[in-house]
């Protein structure tokens, strides 16, 4: 028993009391989710405006509003929301609406935006016009798109420059997307905002009730918090102590040790 002991407190000492296993279980971490954090906060990308004329190609006056609509809101986010501490769930909430605020927040400045209409025959012509830049882009809505029987839900062909950033094609897929779906409510006598309201997911609140009458409040952040955050420990713990373990074995069978 002593022997394995001694055994035991040599392979622990020259594992676990080293530099190497202080650097890798613990300092790496640490230092990934700085850099995670200070990347967000300091290296925030700068989104250039989408300006000039954008030609749309098969859509028609309604759907035009519609996509005129998105392309330019009305009143868009200045800033996000607070963030709501006084229970887990209304923080997990309100975090969400805080994201979406901010995405909205960071979207392209379009305001020097102008939606063109032109004819299919002008579609070659248009793309030269994006290559030597004298057209933001262009929105190919194909035949049949705009009707609810569309197969396959219709297409919608974007086309932008080689420069053009992520950013700017993010906004003209969405702001199409959406101006389609609106375009086809229109024609089926809905009101789109109306719809898009009545589809908002209500808050929801579960009480767990005890054995014995009390009442409890089920967390659901708390559901889905703790076991991400224990399989991100077993994550780390598998692939940072399986690389001593390993070398541990290796050396155990090169020196037999044992």
């Amino acid at each position: 028993m002593n022997r394995m002991f001694i055994v035991a407190w040599r392979e622990f000492r020259h594992t676990v009391m080293t530099k190497a296993f202080l650097l890798g279980s613990v300092v790496v971490p640490v230092l990934l989710v700085l850099v995670s954090i200070g990347a967000s906060v300091f290296l925030k990308p700068d989104i250039p405006a989408l300006r000039g004329e954008l030609i749309v190609v098969g859509g028609d006056e309604v759907f035009m509003e519609h996509l005129d609509r998105q392309l330019h809101p009305e009143s868009p986010p200045t800033s996000a929301p607070v963030i709501d501490t006084s229970s887990p769930d209304a923080m997990m909430e309100s975090a969400m609406a805080a994201s979406a605020a901010q995405q909205q927040h960071g979207r392209p400045d379009t305001s020097a935006l102008v939606l063109v209409q032109s004819p299919a025959e002008d579609i070659e012509a248009t793309k030269s016009r994006i290559r030597e830049g004298t057209a933001a882009g262009l929105i190919h809505v194909h035949e049949s798109t705009l009707t609810r029987d569309a197969e396959g839900g219709g297409t919608v062909t974007i086309l932008v420059a080689p420069e053009s950033p992520p950013s700017h094609l993010d906004l003209l897929q969405l702001a199409s997307r959406r101006a389609v779906i609106d375009r086809r409510l229109t024609a089926m006598g809905m009101d789109p905002e109306s719809i898009r309201h009545a589809m908002q997911r209500p808050s929801m609140s579960t009480i767990r009730i005890g054995s014995e009458g009390g009442e409890r409040e089920e967390s659901e952040f708390g559901r889905m918090a703790i076991p991400m955050g224990f399989m991100m420990l077993l994550w780390i713990v598998t692939f940072t102590g399986g690389n001593y373990l390993m070398m541990s074995t290796i050396e155990e069978k090169s020196t037999r040790a044992m």
